[in-house]
């Protein structure tokens, strides 16, 4: 499975969503949820306490670079059915390319997936799948005896399929409770990770693109530190005290667009990080800008030769970096390795 745990780690015609101020949800309205960014659709799906998001857009894969393309070009790196391509049709009654966008989260108690369907997959379809694969049924839930995942090809992450045919989406998880967890969010019953302010807008300056990871602050800032190599550290701290102190971030992401071919521009890569306040993200954009040149400390060579034409915008508290880059080169959507200029 690609996506990093803790190592690293639409929505329907009608949503309610809040005026959102902080964590909380104040007076709620309907929106049609197909004028927002599947991103935040996607969003809109998860608990408040997400702390890491990877989103696959497997509709825009498709239709540009291809699913096959998908793994050596880092599109599938954020995905966790990707590895199980070859089984989902046979066990859960709907394949890769029925999928429109999948995302993955990670919260301190459980682990979950939810994909939302093409409309040319029939949920009626889907339950006699599963049945026949031996899932039970349970209200709203689908499960299966944990001692028969291995031999079905699946994970533990199949042992329970919740479904939600009115939006056209599938939960996947390992229990009960964190399925009823996010069938509350679904419903609108609790708030999404979509009424939380600072990963909203940094959703929403990472929205467009085939992959996506989105961090808490915490794990943003860890998992792209210069660390366990003494003499880059030493380098980071140097470049710091010449560009200026780093700031931390409430939330960040990255990101990825494919546009073919190969060669610089071939992709698109994006680093988000939002902040406290405006001051601090005008600050820290003309930080991490200069920190976005010369040698890639704690990789190899220069950031040149796999990031070029560096575009930083702020937009109020939130800093959006964007590369061209050489997909021949290094990787970035693991969300694992050290970026500077992305880290605290």
């Amino acid at each position: 499975m690609h996506l990093p745990r803790p190592r690293v780690s639409g929505v329907a015609a009608v949503v309610v969503i809040a005026a959102a101020l902080g964590l909380g949800w104040s007076s709620a309205r309907v929106v049609d949820a197909d004028a927002r960014p599947d991103l935040t659709a996607a969003l809109d799906t998860l608990p408040v306490d997400v702390r890491t998001v990877g989103f696959t857009d497997w509709a825009s894969i498709r239709t540009g670079v291809g699913v096959d393309e998908a793994t050596p070009r880092d599109l599938a790196t954020r995905s966790v059915i990707a590895e199980q391509a070859d089984v989902l049709d046979d066990v859960l009654g709907w394949s890769l390319s029925d999928v429109d966008w999948e995302v993955y989260a990670q919260t301190n108690q459980a682990d979950h997936a939810t994909v939302r369907l093409s409309r040319s997959v029939s949920f009626a379809d889907v339950r006699t799948k599963l049945r026949s694969s031996g899932y039970t049924q349970d209200g709203r839930l689908w499960t299966v005896p944990e001692d028969e995942l291995v031999g079905k090809g699946l994970t533990d992450l199949e042992a329970v399929v919740a479904l939600v045919p009115r939006k056209r989406l599938v939960v996947l998880t390992s229990a009960p409770a964190p399925a009823h967890k996010v069938l509350k969010v679904i419903d609108g019953d609790t708030g999404s990770l979509a009424g939380v302010r600072a990963a909203r807008d940094t959703a929403q300056a990472l929205a467009g693109h085939d992959t996506v990871l989105l961090q808490s602050g915490r794990d943003g800032c860890k998992d792209s530190a210069v660390a366990n190599d003494p003499d880059a550290e030493q380098q980071a701290r140097t470049a710091v005290q010449r560009a200026g102190s780093l700031r931390p971030y409430v939330f960040s992401g990255r990101a990825l667009r494919d546009e073919g071919g190969s060669g610089f521009g071939a992709q698109r890569v994006v680093f988000v990080m939002t902040f406290g306040s405006p001051a601090t993200a005008s600050d820290q954009a003309s930080v991490r800008e200069e920190l976005a040149s010369g040698p890639f400390i704690g990789r190899q060579g220069r950031i040149s030769e796999t990031l070029r034409d560096a575009d930083v915008r702020v937009e109020d508290s939130t800093v959006r970096m964007a590369f061209d880059h050489d997909p021949d080169t290094d990787v970035f959507m693991t969300g694992v390795g050290p970026v500077l200029f992305a880290s605290c």
